[in-house]
């Protein structure tokens, strides 16, 4: 747990906890990713919090407003990949397309939205892409451009 201080007599003035926030990243590539399927993303590895990566979501532990930031790369740069955010099993409105058409390079796209949440619904990270073929997600060791979703509580209802 952290404190927040204010000023030089260092006054606590909230103590903050993991209990309504969360990183979580993929381990490794996913491969196979169907043509124009929406794909949940495999979302297995915790850095903290309160994801459940046995089935690769977010159980929403409290009312509220929340932050969440996601990021997908996707092993090369072709037309047609999308990134998506999924509550309850249903896709949301915040879902991003993406085109950038050059193969060789491996795009990470970011995306942060703020949504009302309640307690016990589920948030899960999808991606698309509509290339004719199957593609992959790549994993990539460095945080800043490894697939990944983060949240946390911004406003408690």
């Amino acid at each position: 747990m952290a404190h927040l201080k204010i000023g030089s007599s260092n006054h606590s003035l909230h103590t903050f906890s993991n209990q309504y926030a969360f990183y979580a990243h993929m381990s490794a590539d996913q491969t196979g990713i169907s043509n124009n399927t929406w794909t949940k993303v495999n979302l297995v590895s915790e850095s903290f919090g309160t994801f459940d990566t046995t089935n690769k979501r977010f159980d929403v532990p409290k009312t509220g407003k929340y932050q969440i930031n996601y990021r997908l790369r996707w092993a090369d740069g072709e037309y047609g990949r999308f990134t998506a955010l999924y509550v309850d099993g249903s896709l949301s409105e915040h879902a991003g397309a993406v085109n950038f058409g050059f193969s060789s390079y491996t795009p990470t796209y970011y995306f942060s939205v703020l949504l009302n949440l309640t307690k016990g619904q589920t948030v899960e990270l999808y991606g698309k892409q509509v290339s004719g073929s199957d593609k992959s997600i790549a994993h990539d060791d460095d945080s800043i451009l490894q697939t990944a979703m983060s949240g946390f509580l911004v406003l408690g209802g």
